[in-house]
């Protein structure tokens, strides 16, 4: 993984995928924190406030770029691994739904 040249994009904004990275995704869309370990980028989405059709168009629309000019033929997996509502009753649910990206 080139955390200089690899990105998720995440509501519009670019995400790099470094350890330590944070960012702002706008409006009530949270906030996207990386960490790396291993080569495996863990993303974290907090803070947002969004209803149910809301969440579900972020989170289809998240998409894998590199920016790299020769960005190699490795295949990278993208995996949605929990959700966890922060509502009153804070359910949690581990979908595991996985996207390969060559």
């Amino acid at each position: 993984m080139s955390a200089n040249t690899e990105y998720l994009t995440i509501h519009g904004v670019n995400v790099a995928l470094s350890n330590g990275n944070s960012i702002l995704l706008g409006g009530s869309y949270g906030t996207a924190s990386v960490s790396l370990s291993g080569g495996i980028a863990t993303i974290t989405l907090s803070g947002a406030t969004l209803s149910n059709a809301d969440m579900s168009s972020l989170l289809s629309g998240i998409t894998y770029g590199n920016s790299s000019d020769n960005p190699g033929n490795t295949t990278r997996v993208v995996t949605l691994t929990q959700l966890t509502d922060s509502g009153t009753s804070n359910n949690t649910v581990a979908p595991n739904i996985s996207s390969a990206v060559t």
